[in-house]
């Protein structure tokens, strides 16, 4: 049995990996553990039985709707939410925006997706929610208006 497991996967270490799942040696278990299973490619995925140790709960939708966000939106929400953000579901408005944002289509690269990470590591050291909800809002903002200039390119 061999045990791969790492922060972060990049893109060289994921296609040699590849190849030697495809061609197991005789006799050898490979166990991969990634924080998440988004940061490993979708062809290592597809080959792998994937094992979630972690307790399921359904997330509700955030607040705004990714596919019509803008700069009032956002700030008109952080004003209004400025008091109303606590510790306690900070972490759960973190989750739902990531998840939101991939259901809407946005495709996020590995330094994208360990800022959201990174966020639920901020809020355990008391950043305020509002400076946090900032920075992952401007990163799907931004993200989005990359990939529309993408389509229409």
């Amino acid at each position: 049995t061999i045990l791969i497991a790492a922060n972060s996967f990049n893109i060289y270490a994921q296609n040699a990996l590849l190849k030697i799942l495809e061609e197991p040696p005789s006799g050898v278990v490979f166990v991969l553990y990634a924080k998440m299973k988004s940061l490993l490619l979708p062809t290592i995925r597809s080959r792998l039985p994937i094992l979630n140790h972690t307790t399921k709960q359904k997330l509700p939708h955030f607040t705004l709707d990714i596919r019509t966000l803008n700069l009032e939106k956002i700030y008109s929400f952080l004003k209004e939410k400025q008091k109303e953000i606590n510790d306690t579901n900070l972490k759960i408005e973190i989750q739902s925006l990531y998840l939101d944002a991939l259901k809407s289509g946005l495709h996020f690269d590995l330094k994208e997706t360990m800022t959201f990470e990174s966020a639920l590591k901020w809020e355990k050291q008391r950043e305020k929610p509002h400076n946090i909800l900032l920075v992952l809002l401007l990163l799907i903002l931004r993200k989005k208006r990359q990939q529309f200039a993408n389509q229409n390119f």
